[in-house]
């Protein structure tokens, strides 16, 4: 490793130079379509959290007072076995394309390290879809042990191979449509959605804390506070979010948070990213969705893409509206063996486990490669 190569901590004015790298390394950095700039989008992401505000989970490589490595992480309060621990997670890291090979990318791992550990965090969690890296990481993280599993809603199968070509495309054809047609069938919507109303919004009211607070003890959830959401989907720079609430009355029964992603210019992709309801109000999640959905379908929009543990109660809400498992799992780890802590999810129904696109940082915009 070249000599004249530092690693510090970020600092307000790196923001320019670190979205050029990612942009290089990426080849484009977000893949979604935003509504501000690109430096902006990253000052939301990485210093605009309720939870980390400053930067101070982003460490750069500079060479020559070019930012050449970038390792940024995210903190957030959550949920594990029902006690609240303050997790990171993983997000973008990148190395500039001559500098690889040189150990850059695990120096900027440990460098953060060392800040995790001022901070007090002991826990990270992180996804991958690499299967070089898959495989390492199956060996030296602690793989989640609730499969997370993607669902997909196709209209148009055809267009959807036109758009993104994919092997054994006959067996998608005919595969794909006789289970769809299956899940409907055994999973038909109740449309028992008695008094409920649903009003898109566009902040959460302060009724949604105590929607998360009844969700009782968690195995695995992030803390989706008003705070958090607001500044998860409601923040203009996040982008394009649609937000659902379900009422019953005076009480908030549920929320539903959707996405149309126009990354891809001539083919939108829109994305179910967080569904929450109140136990038992099975009728408010499948209002939730076909509110969401219906939406997307005036749109013109042919697929739809969402995230949910295998074996969650709501995934028959989704498989009636079409969805099916795409067999595409979420690579996701932790690195609880670390800490011997382990136990703490080993015992989790999916019931206990909320995961989805609001989980991670990213939108898959190649599907089927997740």
């Amino acid at each position: 490793m070249a000599e004249d190569i530092t690693f510090r901590n970020y600092r307000p004015g790196d923001e320019q130079g670190v979205v050029e790298l990612l942009r290089d390394a990426f080849g484009e950095w977000p893949k979604l379509d935003i509504v501000c700039s690109r430096v902006d989008y990253w000052r939301w992401k990485y210093t605009g959290s309720p939870f980390s505000d400053t930067g101070e989970m982003v460490v750069v490589a500079e060479d020559a007072d070019k930012i050449i490595g970038v390792c940024s992480m995210n903190v957030y309060p959550v949920q594990l076995g029902g006690e609240s621990a303050l997790f990171s997670y993983a997000g973008d890291h990148a190395v500039s394309k001559e500098y690889r090979g040189r150990g850059l990318s695990g120096r900027l791992i440990e460098e953060n390290r060392v800040n995790r550990d001022k901070l007090g965090i002991k826990y990270t969690y992180f996804v991958t879809q690499n299967p070089i890296l898959v495989k390492s990481y199956d060996k030296r993280y602690h793989v989640f042990p609730v499969p997370i599993i993607n669902m997909v809603r196709i209209d148009d199968v055809e267009l959807q191979l036109s758009k993104i070509p994919m092997e054994y495309e006959w067996l998608m054809k005919t595969g794909y449509k006789a289970l769809q047609y299956a899940n409907r069938v055994m999973n038909r919507p109740t449309g028992l959605y008695g008094g409920l109303e649903i009003e898109s919004t566009r902040e959460f009211p302060l009724e949604v804390d105590e929607l998360y607070r009844a969700q009782g003890r968690m195995g695995f959830m992030v803390n989706n506070s008003r705070d958090y959401l607001n500044w998860r989907f409601c923040d203009p720079r996040a982008g394009p979010y649609r937000i659902f609430l379900a009422w019953d009355g005076d009480r908030l029964v549920g929320y539903v948070v959707s996405r149309v992603n126009r990354f891809i210019e001539d083919y939108h992709i829109g994305y179910i990213v967080d569904l929450l309801a109140l136990p038992g109000e099975k009728g408010a999640v499948e209002f939730l969705l076909e509110s969401a959905l219906a939406e997307m379908d005036q749109q013109g929009i042919n697929i739809v893409l969402s995230m949910i543990p295998k074996g969650h109660r709501y995934e028959p809400c989704y498989a009636g509206q079409g969805f099916v498992d795409s067999r595409k799992n979420l690579h996701l780890y932790t690195n609880l063996n670390t800490w011997g802590e382990e136990a703490k999810l080993e015992v989790l129904n999916p019931d206990q486990v909320h995961f989805n696109f609001g989980s991670i940082d990213s939108l898959p915009v190649n599907y089927p490669n997740i």
